[in-house]
């Protein structure tokens, strides 16, 4: 039953209580049918009935206001109504079911940023640079969703983004350290703490890690199903694995060798970069996570 079926029966069933009963001289404390006072397209009674706040248009300040979730049949008291991670208003806004959680922007659950259009692209003219803005880079994931690395943006979190490619032997034991698997730099971890501390850092949410991947282990060009297999054999469900088939992020950076490692600060400014170093940008991602 919907949300708004709800409402109805719970509307219908109060409407049925003959009115002032159990008050002295019918006195009665219900809210006039017919006011809105917030006017979120519910009337009072409808949201004393529901629960919501009669004083605010949004209750759950998700961005849909009460009467649009009711006719939306999300909850107006929970601004993520399916527990799949994104509010009922981005799911509305992106065209996806705020009422199903097997219905996401992303089917990874990669974070999403609403405002990501008000970032200025520079572009992919030129080379990487510490301080530099990040270029707006999409493609399309192991699921093969749409991929907007500006959807990184503004979630206070550093932003890894691992360039490799799949017949890199490093890139795969740096993926083997993501997924917990026995990898070559576990016995560097007591001299650095971005291999000591990055996975765990991942796994919780304090560090987005974005793999990008731009040739098989065959030297081709990546595909899905090469996407897929990647994710399949360093299984990390924090980490979006990301098709660079024009290797658009090998001639910016440019690549001196695989892997080749940035980290990014939440504003997609390059805060540690240098084409000769990968582990600097996981200590400096360490460093300045919550």
């Amino acid at each position: 039953m919907t949300r708004l079926a709800l409402l109805s029966l719970v509307l219908a069933a109060a409407c049925s209580a003959p009115h002032g009963e159990g008050k002295p001289n019918g006195a009665t404390d219900d809210p006039d049918p017919a006011v809105d006072s917030d006017g979120d397209g519910m009337t009072d009674a409808d949201e004393a009935a529901f629960g919501s706040d009669p004083a605010s248009a949004d209750t759950d300040g998700d961005g849909l206001l009460d009467g649009e979730e009711a006719l939306a049949g999300t909850d107006p008291l929970a601004s993520d109504t399916d527990e799949d991670g994104y509010s009922d208003f981005d799911e509305v806004e992106t065209g996806h079911s705020p009422i199903d959680d097997g219905d996401r922007i992303y089917t990874g659950g990669w974070p999403y940023n609403p405002d990501k259009d008000s970032l200025e692209n520079p572009g992919w003219d030129g080379n990487a640079a510490e301080g530099g803005m990040l270029p707006n880079f999409q493609s399309y994931d192991q699921f093969g969703d749409e991929f907007d690395i500006y959807d990184y943006a503004g979630h206070d979190k550093p932003v890894i983004i691992d360039v490799s490619a799949g017949w890199c032997y490093y890139c795969q034991e740096m993926s083997k350290l993501l997924a917990g698997q026995r990898s070559y730099f576990d016995d560097f971890a007591s001299s650095y703490a971005g291999i000591a501390q990055i996975k765990d850092m991942v796994d919780n949410g304090d560090v987005l890690w974005v793999e990008v991947l731009d040739q098989t282990d065959a030297y081709e060009e990546v595909d899905q199903d090469f996407l897929q297999a990647w994710d399949g054999a360093f299984p990390n469900d924090k980490v979006a694995v990301v098709a660079d088939e024009r290797q658009k992020f090998a001639r910016w950076l440019p690549i001196a060798g695989y892997p080749t490692i940035l980290a990014v600060n939440s504003s997609m400014i390059i805060k540690s970069f240098d084409p000769a170093d990968y582990i600097s940008p996981l200590n400096w991602a360490v460093s300045h996570a919550d």
